[in-house]
């Protein structure tokens, strides 16, 4: 079962938090936290030349593939869009205990996008193969 692999960062995270700083006390005003979503795909290398319908079927594994990457893609924008809001109004103290909770949280939404996508059927290979 060939696969393919999405890599999250999240390059600059504290200078995507702004602060404000009023009597001694310190509160998230602005939160512009961004992903870098990188996706690796299964490629074909060998051998160059190979029967049309297994051609066929590869080109629609990947696009099974695609389409399954496509939608933690969607997951991880997601939640961090509500991260941002979630930051803003909060004390600069709670900053990391929240990203901490809010990770664990888009760590079990992939997981469980995972589960559920697992449960489908890939694209018959044709026979013989």
């Amino acid at each position: 079962r060939p696969a393919a692999c999405a890599v999250t960062a999240f390059p600059n995270v504290e200078g995507a938090i702004d602060q404000r700083v009023s009597d001694g006390s310190c509160t998230i005003s602005k939160a512009t936290i961004r992903a870098k979503l990188t996706i690796h795909f299964p490629r074909w290398v060998e051998p160059r030349r190979v029967p049309a319908r297994l051609l066929a079927w590869w080109r629609d594994v990947v696009e099974f593939i695609r389409d399954h990457e496509a939608g933690h893609v969607v997951i991880s924008r997601d939640h961090v869009d509500r991260l941002n809001k979630r930051l803003v109004g909060e004390d600069c103290d709670d900053a990391d205990a929240i990203i901490g909770t809010w990770a664990k949280e888009l760590s079990s939404a992939h997981e469980e996008y995972d589960r559920q996508e697992y449960a489908e059927p890939w694209p018959v290979p044709p026979g013989g193969y």
